[in-house]
């Protein structure tokens, strides 16, 4: 019999610790979802850290949000950051170069904020042009009232505000009471950004310059409550493969949390084919909570919807929720459980389980990779079969624990990796708050076994 080569890895921390592999101390065996030893000065996670630790009377910094894979190979991450720990927030692009070290060639030192006034500001969701341009997507809550407002913006490939989009290459939508969590690109250029304003889930449509497209919904606007007393606005934003927009976030009925999606048609409209006029709640008994952050779709054009589930009795347990559905909002009742797909990722010291899943992709060979936060601080990766199975290959059967530490379950839904991107090597790169709270952090995993080589410090990949 083979012997076998792949060996336990432990996370001390943060860092990946392999074993040598038999017969070769100065090689180290590991795993599909281990780090990656090679990238970064300091393994994992590579971050800058702004010393964010602060509450400002509306919302902790929440640090990287978003991020993009350049052509070139570098990363750039948006969110928010404060200066030198104070109380005003401002949005934030943070660029790293491929091999996980700060880009200073980029903005200041490898940094660009933007000044939109006092108060907290944020970047929510970052996406790039065929153009190399850049158009980032948040909100911003200004100095008391807090009156919150939508902020859109467009940055040139070098983190310049681009002064033909919108006044100054920004776009603040004063009244809508919300701000944005997602953004996507439509193919004719057209950008449509989704969050939330007031209590109802709100789609924007803007053209290349930054206007609201007055041919989309009312003047530019969809909103919902989906039927609910309120709903807590769209996490998610996604095109189908014919262009239908479909969003994804949670509705508040009664004394529960449900998840919420909607389907539209390219004029903004709601798509009736898609469950109840074009609108799906999925309602949870009294005090389960249930909640949608990201969506895509795979191959054969079924709707892959992440996010966090938890159980209200006996003992409240939270858990990445990975749902597919089909177009008409019909859950797959082939995959997972029933179409839901829960995993736990336990904090032994804490005798705590999963905050939730905040991103996901699926790979070119069907397999789904799920990320994000564990509580404290700590971060989780999943990985499920096509069916929804968990990968049992993949790091410590099916899922990876990442323990930062230091974090506070006062603001456990801003701890975690909140995005992840599939490199043409297999590997994964996850992004988000991996260093302290209201960091910008960026670690690559290996997406298959590899041996390490310490003396060159070299991978060698099956």
């Amino acid at each position: 019999m083979r012997a076998l080569a792949l060996l336990i890895v432990a996370v001390v921390a943060g860092r990946a610790v392999a074993t040598p592999c038999p017969g070769a101390p100065a090689v180290r065996c590991l795993r599909a979802g281990d780090i990656d030893p090679t990238f970064g000065p300091n393994q994992w996670p590579n971050f800058i850290d702004f010393g964010n630790d602060v509450f400002t009377g509306v919302s902790y910094t929440r640090g990287a949000q978003a991020m993009v894979v350049l052509p070139d190979g570098k990363f750039l991450l948006a969110g928010d950051s404060s200066i030198d720990g104070g109380v005003d927030h401002q949005p934030t692009l943070v660029r790293f170069t491929g091999d996980g070290d700060l880009d200073t060639s980029f903005g200041s030192g490898g940094v660009v904020r933007t000044d939109v006034g006092p108060g907290h500001a944020h970047w929510g969701g970052l996406v790039r042009q065929p153009d190399g341009k850049l158009v980032a997507a948040g909100g911003t809550t200004g100095a008391l009232p807090y009156i919150t407002t939508t902020l859109l913006a467009r940055y040139d490939s070098g983190g310049n505000l681009d002064p033909t989009f919108g006044s100054g290459g920004l776009v603040i939508e004063t009244g809508t009471n919300g701000g944005f969590e997602d953004v996507v690109l439509q193919p004719d250029g057209m950008i449509v950004a989704a969050g939330r304003a007031g209590v109802e889930l709100l789609v924007q449509r803007f053209d290349t310059n930054g206007a609201l497209d007055p041919l989309f919904g009312n003047g530019g606007s969809v909103v919902t409550t989906f039927g609910g007393s309120e709903a807590m606005g769209a996490n998610a934003v996604t095109l189908l493969s014919d262009g239908r927009i479909l969003v994804g976030g949670g509705v508040q009925v009664g004394t529960f949390l449900g998840c919420a999606l909607a389907l539209m048609k390219t004029d903004g409209t709601f798509d009736p084919t898609f469950a109840t006029g074009g609108q799906l709640k999925m309602p949870q008994v009294d005090r389960e909570v249930c909640y949608v952050t990201a969506l895509t779709t795979d191959a054969a054009g079924m709707i892959l919807a992440a996010g966090q589930y938890t159980t209200a009795r006996p003992i409240p347990k939270r858990y990445f929720n990975l749902m597919r559905l089909d177009t008409t909002g019909a859950l797959d009742l082939g995959f997972g459980k029933r179409g839901h797909a829960l995993t736990s990722i336990y904090r032994p010291l804490a005798k705590k389980a999963s905050i939730g899943a905040y991103d996901v992709l699926v790979q070119p060979d069907g397999f789904i990779v799920e990320v994000g936060g564990l509580g404290g601080g700590d971060l989780g990766l999943a990985r499920f079969r096509p069916d929804g199975r968990l990968d049992r290959t993949f790091a410590s059967h099916g899922t990876e624990r990442i323990a930062r530490g230091g974090g506070s379950y006062a603001t456990d839904a801003l701890d975690g990796a909140k995005a992840v991107r599939l490199l043409s090597d297999g590997r994964l790169v996850v992004a988000g708050n991996l260093g302290a709270r209201g960091s910008f952090g960026v670690g690559r995993f290996l997406g298959k076994p590899c041996t390490y080589t310490v003396a060159t410090n070299t991978l060698t990949c099956n």
